[in-house]
């Protein structure tokens, strides 16, 4: 029996201060890297910064809760589609590794805000492909026993879907801008872990526990590296101006990564 479970918060800061072998103080007024815009949110939630918030819309779900939709349940794949879908997956993987490594190359030792971006983003890939995760939060959910803990469990993820799609929403219902919903998408995503590992911890089940806390790991990881992807991905579509020849090199690969990986897609939907 697990004694003591590690708090989300020890996880995700470890991820960060593990990870990285470049940090030098190098960034823009308006954008922060991964590693800095993620611990900020952090210690925004540690520090309670989120508290009114979350709690008007968990108050907002339990008024509504009755009236709303039911949770869209999973429907399974065909072994055909997955084999396909697996195949198309393998051919992404490779055509980002080989991108990574055309990044290598390019920005090589030199110090600068765009390497640290990239170099990021590859140790980011590096540890998700190295603590592969198979199931996700909701799969955790459901696996949970039959009884009152499994329907509490169950009950948190129907509140975690609705609630999250009404916090990416404008009040005229508009989505977001990206980088907002990203940011209420990850203090969602802590606080719904945090409450869903009490009530384990709560019923004895540590190993629910040590997957969702597993999972929470990841959505840190993915969370991070797609936020530096955005700048890459900014670059490449002019909606960010390249600070120097390394930033241009880097935008022109981008373009080109972007589009074999569109063309990708289009094959993989016929």
């Amino acid at each position: 029996m697990v004694k003591r479970i590690l708090s989300i918060s020890l996880i995700l800061v470890a991820i960060c201060s593990c990870l990285f072998v470049r940090c030098h103080a190098n960034q823009y007024e308006s954008w922060s890297k991964g590693s800095v815009w993620a611990s900020g949110i952090l210690k925004e939630y540690d520090s309670g910064v989120h508290d009114d918030w979350l709690s008007s819309l968990y108050q907002e779900y339990e008024q509504t809760k009755n009236s709303k939709p039911a949770e869209p349940p999973q429907i399974a794949n065909s072994a055909e589609i997955e084999e396909r879908q697996k195949e198309f997956v393998d051919e992404l993987s490779q055509l980002e590794s080989d991108f990574h490594q055309q990044l290598v190359e390019v920005c090589g030792e030199e110090q600068s805000f765009i390497s640290e971006v990239v170099y990021e983003i590859i140790s980011f890939t590096k540890w998700i492909n190295d603590n592969e995760v198979d199931i996700s939060w909701r799969e955790i959910i459901s696996d949970a026993p039959d009884g009152t803990f499994g329907a509490a469990l169950r009950g948190l993820s129907a509140e975690r879907f609705h609630v999250l799609r009404k916090a990416c929403r404008c009040q005229d219902g508009a989505r977001l801008p990206k980088e907002e919903c990203a940011k209420k998408a990850l203090i969602l995503h802590l606080d719904f872990t945090k409450r869903a590992v009490a009530l384990c911890e709560e019923n004895g089940a540590d190993d629910v526990a040590k997957s969702l806390l597993n999972e929470q790991s990841h959505y840190w990881a993915h969370a991070v590296r797609k936020h530096n992807y955005q700048y890459l991905f900014d670059l490449a579509q002019g909606r960010r101006e390249p600070a120097s020849s390394l930033e241009e090199a880097v935008a022109k690969m981008t373009k080109e990564y972007q589009a074999a990986r569109d063309e990708m897609g289009q094959e993989y939907q016929k």
